[in-house]
């Protein structure tokens, strides 16, 4: 009998520290989250890396961070203003070129009055730029022969009461077919015309090109709603792409030309 009457208060016994155990656990546990439960207000109010005088890490101290790349901010579009944009105007040519009279015809002939472009370099100091306005006459012309030893273009451009004449020769034009050439008035020359309140370029601007070999006229053509005026001619104003700032970017367009151009 009294085995198991202590049988029976060992059982009671071990009963009541489990209870106590868990008590004792759950208290622990209730503790642990009270400590972490924080209000809103409570995680505003705490302090930060800042209020406690910690410095910030730096890119150099940072593993694996590289700082951004600044890229060159390009300057603003500006829109070129409807008197010096020029509609497609009729063409006319004199003696139209074949095949079975002439080695060359010219197809087309369009102007446009572009702004130099603006470069950043690389390396080095900026330089103080202000892109100016040029006058670019594209000539797009037919090859009937695979190889054109020489060719000259001779340029008769009016704009306003000015009149602009000039040459430039292209040398070696291989491959039959389509090909273009390129000149342009450098900006002094035109400013002055192009700034007067009545410009148009498609009443103010007429264009005459003629294809010569040697002194030998193959094929004309004339650009404009006028006909080019008779006046006092002025040469020296005329340009090649390769003496312009637009080479690096126009230069593998155009048939290039020599260094006797004039």
């Amino acid at each position: 009998m009294s085995c198991l009457v202590f049988l029976v208060l060992m059982v009671l016994r071990f009963a009541h520290e489990d209870a106590g155990t868990g008590d004792s656990a759950s208290a622990r546990v209730s503790i642990e989250r009270g400590r972490f439960a924080m209000t809103q207000s409570q995680l505003d109010s705490a302090p930060t890396t800042e209020s406690v005088g910690a410095e910030p890490v730096s890119a150099e101290q940072s593993v694996g961070l590289k700082p951004a790349l600044e890229l060159p901010v390009s300057p603003p579009v500006v829109a070129i203003p409807k008197s010096l944009i020029f509609q497609k105007t009729r063409i006319v040519s004199t003696g139209a070129a074949t095949k079975n009279t002439s080695s060359i015809s010219i197809r087309d002939i369009q102007p446009s009055f572009v702004k130099s472009p603006v470069y950043i370099l690389e390396k080095g100091p900026a330089k103080t730029f202000t892109p100016r306005r040029w006058l670019r006459v594209v000539v797009t012309f037919d090859s009937f022969d695979t190889h054109v030893r020489e060719l000259t273009f001779r340029y008769k451009i009016s704009m306003g009461n000015e009149t602009f004449v000039g040459e430039l020769i292209h040398s070696d034009i291989i491959g039959a077919g389509e090909h273009q050439a390129a000149a342009f008035i450098i900006p002094p020359a035109i400013e002055a015309v192009i700034q007067r309140g009545d410009f148009d370029a498609n009443k103010s601007v007429a264009i005459e090109v003629v294809a010569l070999a040697g002194e030998t006229e193959l094929a004309r053509a004339s650009f404009g709603a006028r006909p080019v005026l008779p006046g006092r001619e002025k040469s020296g104003f005329l340009r090649s792409v390769e003496d312009t700032p637009f080479a690096p970017l126009e230069i593998d367009v155009y048939e290039l030309t020599e260094a006797r151009s004039r």
